[in-house]
């Protein structure tokens, strides 16, 4: 029996959980055995790289990428089309708005790294297919160890729609590359190390622009004979080559296919960018996804269950941290009470930038390594081995070991020989032409006979190999020869032996689990039956149970009629993956007949948010709506949760039923599914009723109520609005949301409020809102909260709903109102009542009163530009010459340049005034960025204002070297002084672009230690030294924190983190974590050292960067 509290798990196992996964994984990784690092490709340059993969015979493939940013765009240098680019959802309509918007003569100036590539004169959408992706092959052809010769395998992969080349796999004589918006597979058919044949395997992926890095990732081969793959949460819109459809255009996922292009299936889905995967020994799937760069939030472990939804979509990600759902309500986190219903959350947290993943095969590096995950992070450099372990029907981290550091893995693969080859970035994020190709081993077991005796089975492939020797070959140590054995079983159509196999009991379980796989591909592909399988549904081994009921659901048409209830009984199975398993496969069945014993199995196992999901993802397939809706009044709560999640998964409008439940939690998840992404647009208008009863809803359905009643529209919903705008017995967050979508009513948004999904409100109907606030527009200025008023006051602005003059002027003249609302007031009285004389004597009143608030000045020198511009010019140098706060001057001088033509010819001597008093020195610093950018709007109709700023810009200090060698420009000092601190805390927080907290930690624990801490950086360093590091990174590194590459005079080379460097010598961290020291006289080539943070003018602007320096100068509290 299911208690509200126990809604995700059973509470005690909850809260050990999350405690467990919460824990800082640093605190408990412990270096793993000593590892060597040879680079494999030698003197041969690799550029930009990727993704890896090894081919039996010891060939190399690296996918490349020369369109990063440049071709293949990042929003975040394209903000402006954030909203567009959210409400794509096809690779067709991607393309249409990248014609449209780069339209030849349309783009002036580039703009990040988009630019006249072509070299036609104009930057428009042709420059995005200047560049090409590339699949390069490597071979060591003397047999050294190390690469001699490169060729470009494939390229011409460069449409205005090709994504980046993010992932590579050989399998069976084709080279797989993900390069959206296709899957590829490449042969080259004479050994010439070039691709003669290429095919699309599928298309339709990569729908957004979004974040560079969401590409296609990691193909693997799965166990079952697929290919599986990731993609970011650039999206899926894929119509199969058997014609269904499948259609998940705001979200990452995991895909997979038949080798050939059959029987496409997106796998699962609510990711955001996980980019490599690995399968376990029993076939499970896992890998980790990167976090979206908000406060707080960390990167995750995921197990990756078929049909399941991770909770991540891509709107999440322009939201702030404190808006978007995703962190509101912790979908982010390991399991723990009150978590949606439908998710299915992460096993544990994990390190910063994860990239490359593996699972240990059985047989390579190190004994001590048996069974791990390996996990590379950029750019850290760090490759850490995970150990997961079973628990119920998921799993439970429980090992963190550093294995290697220093060099910046990206992808990784699995040589035959049993070491882990991975691409090398060699670098920043930015495109730099370089890369290389590195192999771990271990010293201990780089030549164990096991190892070897696996590399020539693997070198010398199967095809030879006896049916005899195959069979014997399911039961091999290591994964890879028993998946091989397996796939040549089948393409000799061996189902005789494989079946022999898989009821053998005598044997290895891996064998008959393989021989199990083997049939589910025959019954995939080559119309194996089913029943004579049926008996292994029995079977005393927990794992030939589980498989057995998958590879069934994999192939529902193998069974006939009732053959499927042969799988009821697993249901109730002791082991709980046996019965995941059943309930997947049930549900691919569609079996009536399963409908009551899977209310049952929900009644006792849907407290597993595991089991929850599969009992949902089931009854979705095999129940009607109506039968659905029945449960409704069932008294198990965990009954009705799982009804509800599958009239969500059937996107029913029934589900409107569970809003009337009288469990919290089953009404909070009525009203996510109803509402978010695409929702359920037919129930919206029973959600957005909910909000007659609104006080009595959680804090997520008040939110989720309120937003549908904007949504729908209408009087009615203007009411429900007003009415909870102004009830008290709401919290004051509520109220202030209610308040701003009758602020937002005749101008919504793009993207929603509550989860950032693209919604066209353009045609709702937006009658009544004006009468509605009318009518209550004594309540709003009877309001004794600041906030709430002035939010109130806004509305009245927006709807243009009337107010007396008289009226206004009470609230502005009200020196016991905060100074925002007396400011939105004095808006709305010239707003409405432009021409009215009290407008002026207002105005007057306001420069001649004493104390008066600094926001009320704002806007009154805001109107005075817009309505009264012909005073603007003597206001103007008023506020310069006696205004003591300097954001008022800042603003007075912004608002200089959008006045009339007219106006500014009586404005142009008091620039000159102050750019004169600025070259004497005698202006306030934190005025010189303001004054130099008034002045350069000014100079080209004033001579004399040109002069001064070319005595500024003569009077800079030359360059410098700086301590890393580099030339160090002069940090330009009007950046230096008149931020804003909370705005540049905004920027470190929130910054789609600058990103910071990527690779910082600023005020607490929340963020990266990829890059230096700032905790107390003010303290530590001059506000010269802070804009030096925004502007010039690479100029001056923090020890610690830069790569070199060292070749020295014997040949080897190495590479690591710098951390100190004299005269004489050299001293870094190489990748096995130990501290090495090098003579200087030994070092024949040294890399200077890379810094991985960008410049940051260009990704930020002048203001911005002045944002920020004042806001790290604040930081003046040490680090404990």
């Amino acid at each position: 029996m299911l208690r509200q509290s126990q809604l995700s798990r059973p509470l005690s196992a909850a809260i050990i959980g999350i405690l467990t996964a919460l824990l800082p994984f640093a605190a408990h990784a412990q270096e793993g055995p000593a590892v060597n690092l040879h680079k494999w490709s030698g003197k041969i340059n690799v550029p930009d790289p990727v993704a890896i993969s090894v081919a039996p015979n010891g060939d190399v493939y690296v996918s490349a990428t020369t369109r990063r940013k440049v071709a293949d765009l990042d929003i975040r240098e394209h903000r402006d089309w954030i909203p567009d680019d959210v409400a794509l959802d096809s690779v067709e309509a991607k393309r249409e708005f990248l014609k449209r918007e780069l339209a030849p003569g349309k783009l002036r100036q580039p703009r990040g790294g988009l630019a006249d590539h072509n070299k036609d004169g104009s930057i428009d959408w042709k420059d995005l297919t200047v560049h090409t992706e590339r699949i390069y092959q490597l071979r060591d052809t003397n047999g050294d160890g190390t690469a001699d010769r490169i060729t470009v395998f494939a390229e011409g992969f460069n449409t205005e729609v090709t994504g980046i080349a993010a992932g590579v796999l050989y399998h069976d004589g084709w080279v797989y590359a993900t390069i959206a918006p296709d899957l590829w597979r490449l042969k080259d058919t004479d050994g010439d190390g070039v691709a003669d044949l290429r095919e699309v395997v599928a298309h339709g992926f990569g729908l957004h622009i979004a974040y560079a890095g969401h590409d296609m990732h990691g193909p693997r081969l799965g166990p079952d004979g697929r290919i599986y793959w990731s993609i970011g949460d650039k999206g899926v819109n894929v119509t199969s080559k058997e014609g269904k459809k499948f259609y998940y255009p705001h979200q990452g996922a995991v895909l997979r296919v038949e080798p050939d292009g059959r029987n496409f299936e997106v796998f699962a889905h609510g990711l955001r960018n996980v980019q490599e995967t690995a399968f376990d020994q029993w076939g499970n799937l896992f890998g980790v996804d990167n976090d979206a760069d908000m406060k707080g939030e960390k990167e995750r472990v995921v197990h990756i269950v078929e049909g399941s939804d991770s909770g991540w979509r891509c709107g999440h990600q322009y939201m702030s941290s404190g808006k978007s759902r995703w962190m509101r309500e912790n979908l982010w986190k390991p399991a723990h009470a009150g978590q949606p219903l439908h998710l299915l959350p992460p096993i544990a947290l994990s390190h910063n930038g994860p990239a490359g993943f593996l699972w240990e095969p059985g047989t390579a590096l190190d004994d001590n390594l048996r069974g791990k995950f390996f996990l590379s992070q950029f750019p850290s450099g760090d490759i850490s081995a995970l150990t997961l372990e079973p628990t119920g029907a998921s799993f439970k981290l429980t090992g963190d070991s550093l294995l290697t550091r220093g060099i910046m893995a990206i992808g990784m693969a699995w040589h035959p020989d049993g070491s882990i080859f991975f691409a090398d970035w060699d670098g920043g994020y930015p495109l730099d032409e370089k890369g290389g190709v590195w192999q771990i081993n271990t010293a201990k077991n780089s030549t164990d006979k096991t190892r070897q005796k696996v590399h020539d089975l693997l070198r010398n492939g199967f095809s030879k190999t006896t049916p005899d020797a195959l069979i014997s070959l399911l039961a091999h140590a290591d994964q890879r020869v028993r998946i091989e054995a397996q796939l040549e079983l089948v393409k000799r159509q061996q189902w005789s032996q494989l079946q022999t196999i898989a009821f053998d009991r005598k044997t290895s379980e891996l064998a008959r689990v393989h021989a199990i796989w083997g049939l589910g591909i025959g019954l995939r592909l080559h119309d194996l039956k089913a029943e004579p399988l049926l008996p292994l549904l029995s079977d005393s081994s927990d794992h030939i149970r589980a498989q057995t009921a998958k590879i069934l659901g994999d192939a529902p048409a193998s069974l006939k009629g009732d053959e499927a209830a042969k799988l009821i009984p697993l249901l109730s199975d002791q082991d709980a993956p046996t019965r995941l398993q059943t309930a997947i496969a049930l549900g691919k069945f569609k079996f009536p007949g399963a409908i009551e014993p899977l209310i049952e199995f929900a009644h006792r196992d849907a407290s597993d948010p595991v089991l929850r999901h599969a009992a949902s993802y089931s009854l979705a397939g095999c129940a009607q709506p109506q039968q659905l809706t029945n449960l409704s009044k069932h008294a198990s709560l965990s009954v009705r949760a799982s009804a509800l999640l599958a009239l969500w998964h059937q996107r029913s409008p029934e589900i409107t039923i569970f809003l009337r439940d009288q469990d919290t939690a089953i009404i909070d998840e009525a009203a996510r599914s109803i509402h978010d992404d695409q929702g359920i647009p037919a129930a919206l208008p029973a959600l957005a009723a909910l909000s007659d009863r609104v006080s009595s809803l959680s804090l997520m359905t008040q939110r989720r109520a309120l937003n549908a009643a904007f949504i729908l529209g209408g009087k009615e919903n203007a009411q429900r609005l007003i009415t909870a705008a102004l009830n008290p017995n709401l919290s004051k967050e509520i109220r202030l949301e209610a308040w701003n979508y009758l602020a937002s009513w005749t101008n919504p948004p793009r993207l929603d409020l509550v989860d950032g999904t693209a919604r066209d409100l353009s045609k709702r109907n937006t009658e009544g809102a004006s009468e509605t606030v009318a009518s209550q527009v004594d309540a709003l200025l009877a309001l004794k909260d600041a906030e709430l008023k002035t939010a109130g006051i806004l509305a009245l602005v927006n709807l243009k709903v009337p107010v007396s003059v008289s009226v206004l002027q009470v609230i502005i003249n009200d020196r016991s109102s905060p100074g925002q609302v007396r400011a939105e007031a004095l808006n709305l009285l010239a707003d409405q009542h432009a021409d009215a004389p009290e407008v002026d004597t207002t105005l007057k009143d306001i420069w001649s009163g004493k104390e008066v608030p600094v926001e009320i000045k704002t806007a009154a020198i805001t109107i005075i530009a817009t309505k009264r511009p012909d005073t603007f010019p003597d206001r103007l140098a008023r506020i310069l010459q006696y205004e003591k706060n300097t954001g008022l001057q800042q603003q007075a001088l912004a608002l200089a340049k959008t006045v009339p033509q007219p106006v500014q010819a009586a404005i142009a001597p008091t620039i000159e005034e102050w750019m004169t008093r600025l070259n004497s020195g005698s202006a306030h610093p934190a005025l010189q960025l303001d004054l130099l950018e008034t002045a350069e709007f000014y100079a080209a109709t004033a001579p004399s204002i040109q002069k001064q700023l070319t005595l500024y810009e003569a009077a800079r200090p030359a360059p410098a070297i700086g301590a890393s060698g580099i030339p160090v420009l002069p940090s330009p000092k009007e950046l230096l002084h008149g931020g804003d601190i909370q705005r540049g805390r905004d920027i470190v927080s929130n910054h789609l672009a600058a990103n910071c907290i990527a690779c910082h930690i600023a005020e607490s624990t929340t963020g990266s230690n990829v890059g230096p801490t700032l905790v107390g950086i003010g303290k530590l360093h001059t506000r010269e030294y802070l804009l030096d590091s925004l502007l010039q990174p690479a100029a001056t590194i923090a020890p610690g924190f830069g790569t070199v590459s060292l070749t020295l005079k014997d040949g080897t080379s190495t590479a690591g983190t710098l951390l100190e460097e004299t005269s004489q010598e050299l001293k870094i961290r190489t990748g096995d974590g130990k501290t090495q020291t090098f003579d200087k006289t030994n070092i024949t080539f040294q890399t200077p050292p890379i810094s991985i943070m960008p410049p940051m003018l260009g990704i930020l602007t002048k203001r911005e960067i002045r944002d920020v320096v004042e806001y790290l100068a604040s930081l003046q509290k040490p680090k404990k």
